[in-house]
């Protein structure tokens, strides 16, 4: 059995090693059998399987490892190395099951382990209560939100009143910046830039 072992530390926190998960990593693999085709790392703080909606290089790498099977398993070091949500979870390792992979986490044991049955059974359970509490979440929040529109009352953020483009310019002319301004009036960049647009058009 060949792996691609998978380390990820967050930028914003400096208590979190590499050093320490790779030779974890590599001490799991050892006690498993397995051979380490590759470690790939990434230095990447939040949700790495929902940055901006791509995925960190290393671990794009590493999957990439998987699909063209150079190696069979992604041996990470917990979880939240590669997702935050149990939904999430369930998805990325369906993803790598459809590449003819398995995910292991050392310190996860039985909870991410689908090199067994008994890890693929824990998994499916975590995914399926997680997406049962996700649907009773939005039942919840839609029959809040109709006990709401049926008592009158206005939903969203209130609309705040236009700018006064003169005034807007004259603090543009006192030499003020955009986002002075902004702070200065306590709105938004966008509506100061709208101001100016709207004495523009006039």
């Amino acid at each position: 059995m060949t792996c691609v072992i998978y380390l990820r530390c967050s930028k914003a926190d400096g208590s979190q090693d590499i050093e320490t998960q790779r030779l974890a990593l590599e001490a799991e693999a050892k006690r498993r059998g397995w051979t380490v085709a590759a470690i790939e790392s990434d230095l990447v703080s939040g949700d790495p399987a929902r940055r901006n909606g791509r995925t960190p290089p290393g671990l794009a790498r590493a999957l990439d490892r998987i699909e063209r099977r150079k190696a069979s398993i992604l041996l990470v070091f917990a979880a939240d190395r590669i997702v935050r949500s149990a939904v999430g979870l369930l998805q990325f390792v369906q993803r790598v099951q459809a590449a003819g992979g398995r995910v292991c986490s050392a310190r996860d044991g039985a909870d991410l382990d689908t090199t067994t049955e008994q890890g693929e059974l824990l998994l499916f359970l975590q995914g399926w209560f997680a997406r049962w509490e996700l649907r009773l979440t939005r039942e919840r929040t839609k029959a809040g939100l109709a006990r709401a529109r049926a008592a009158g009352r206005t939903l969203g953020r209130p609309k705040s009143e236009p700018l006064d483009a003169a005034q807007v310019q004259r603090l543009i002319d006192d030499g003020l910046s955009q986002n002075s301004i902004a702070k200065k009036l306590k709105v938004s960049r966008w509506d100061v830039r709208k101001a100016l647009c709207n004495k523009i058009a006039t």
